[in-house]
């Protein structure tokens, strides 16, 4: 797990529906769906119809949805947004080196990729 992020490339939003905080968010403003593209990382809890801020570039923290063990650098978003070892879809990020999640909930620094929606 890391406590940081570069996430020097940011871009205000208003939240379509509530978002929680370090999940990926799709083109429509709301939480990503499973594996959908992605616009960014919620840099901070987004209420609905409020304005908020997201990460999507360089490096960013994203709350894990499964354990990650970093065999599978590519990850993928869950149905609530979390990031997800890649099976399906689309990727939504990169797993940066000696990043690791033994369980669901923990913090993990990714590289973004944005997909266009």
């Amino acid at each position: 797990m890391s406590s940081q992020q570069i996430g020097t490339q940011t871009i205000t939003i208003q939240a379509a529906a509530a978002i929680p905080a370090k999940r990926f968010v799709g083109w429509n403003d709301q939480v990503a769906t499973a594996g959908a593209a992605v616009k960014g990382v919620s840099d901070h809890a987004i209420a609905i119809n409020e304005n908020g801020r997201l990460i999507y570039g360089v490096t960013a923290m994203v709350e894990s949805g499964a354990a990650i063990d970093g065999v599978e650098t590519r990850l993928a978003s869950d149905a609530q947004g979390r990031a997800v070892p890649f099976a399906t879809g689309l990727v939504a990020a990169r797993f940066k080196r000696g990043q690791t999640a033994t369980a669901a909930g923990q913090l993990i620094e990714v590289f973004i990729i944005r997909a266009p929606g």
